[in-house]
C-alpha cells in the first residue's frame, strides 16, 4: 500500500485487483478473490493499520488510506525487498536506478502489474519518459515481460497514434486498461496474441474500433468500453463483438457500455 501516494485515497475495488494481480490472494473453494480481500481489508482496520475513508451503502468498504507512517513503513519493507521502486516528483532522478534501460532487462522481466496511472510527464527525466511515451518497440518490450498480468495505460502517449501487436506478446496478460490516450488505431490480426486475456476495459475517445479477433479469445469475459459523444464507432465495435459471439453460440461474453464521467 505504500505505492500510493501520500494522503490518497485508496479505491478498495483498485486495491483488491493490485494484490490478485500481485498474487497475494488465493483461491478458496468457500470464498471468491473479493471476499477473502475484505476480510483481509477488515482485519488491517481492526489493527488500526488502515483507516476508512468511505463506505458503501451496505456497510462494506469503498476506500481507505493509510497513516503516513505505516506508509513510510511499508515503502521501507519493499525497497528492502526489491518489491517496489517508488519515486515522488521531487526526488525521482534521486531514487530511480541508472541507466533505468538497464533495469528494464535486468528487473523488470519480473514485474506482474504496470500501472502507468496519472504521470506528470514534464517532471519525469528523459529515459522515464520513454516508459510512457509509448513507440511500437517499447510496447513489443512491455509485451515481452513473461510475468506481465496487468497492464493500466493512462494518459499515455502511442507513437503515430498507433498500435500493432505481434504473435508472442502479452502471454500472461488477463487485465487491459487502455485510459485518456491518444491512442486512434490499434491493430491486432490474430487472438492469439492476447491468450490469456480475460477483461479489456477502454476509456478512449479517439480510438476507433476494437479489433474484431480480440472477440474470439477463449479466455476473454468482459469489455466495457466509456461512452463519449465522440467515440460512436468505438462503442459499436464493442456492441458488433458481442453480437458475433453470441451468433457463434458464446453467451459468456459481456459487453459493458459505461456512461461517460470525467472527475479527473
Amino acid at each position: 500500500m505504500g505505492a500510493f501516494p501520500e494522503d490518497y485515497e485508496i479505491r478498495v475495488s483498485k486495491l483488491v485487483k493490485l494484490w490478485m494481480a500481485e498474487g497475494f490472494m488465493k483461491a478458496s473453494v468457500s470464498k471468491s478473490f473479493e471476499e477473502g480481500a475484505e476480510e483481509y481489508l477488515d482485519d488491517l482496520v481492526k489493527r488500526s493499520l488502515v483507516l476508512v475513508t468511505r463506505t458503501k451503502s451496505t456497510g462494506k468498504i469503498k476506500s481507505c488510506c493509510v497513516h503516513d507512517l505505516v506508509r513510510d513503513l511499508c515503502i521501507t519493507k519493499a525497497r528492502e525487498e526489491k518489491f517496489l521502486l517508488y519515486a515522488t516528483d521531487r526526488d525521482v532522478k534521486r531514487v530511480l536506478p541508472k541507466p533505468i534501460k538497464d533495469q528494464h532487462r535486468l528487473s523488470f522481466r519480473l514485474l506482474r502489474v504496470l500501472d502507468a496511472l496519472t504521470v506528470t510527464f514534464m517532471k519525469f527525466p528523459v529515459d522515464v519518459l520513454e516508459l510512457f511515451h509509448l513507440s511500437q518497440q517499447d510496447m513489443a518490450t512491455i509485451g515481452s515481460l513473461p510475468n506481465l498480468h496487468v497492464l493500466k495505460l493512462r494518459r499515455c502517449s502511442f507513437g503515430d497514434c498507433k498500435w500493432e501487436t505481434t504473435e508472442g506478446e502479452f502471454a500472461q496478460l488477463k487485465f487491459l486498461k487502455i485510459e485518456r490516450t491518444n491512442l486512434k488505431q490499434w491493430v491486432t490480426e490474430e487472438s492469439s496474441h492476447f491468450p490469456s486475456l480475460e477483461r479489456l476495459l477502454l476509456d478512449c475517445e479517439e480510438l476507433s474500433e476494437i479489433p474484431d479477433v480480440i472477440g474470439e479469445n477463449p479466455t476473454l469475459e468482459l469489455i466495457e468500453v466509456t461512452e463519449t459523444r465522440w467515440n460512436k464507432s468505438l462503442v459499436d465495435s464493442a456492441k458488433c463483438i458481442k453480437e458475433k459471439q453470441k451468433d457463434y453460440g458464446n453467451d459468456n461474453l459481456q459487453v459493458q457500455i459505461r456512461e461517460y464521467r470525467r472527475n479527473a
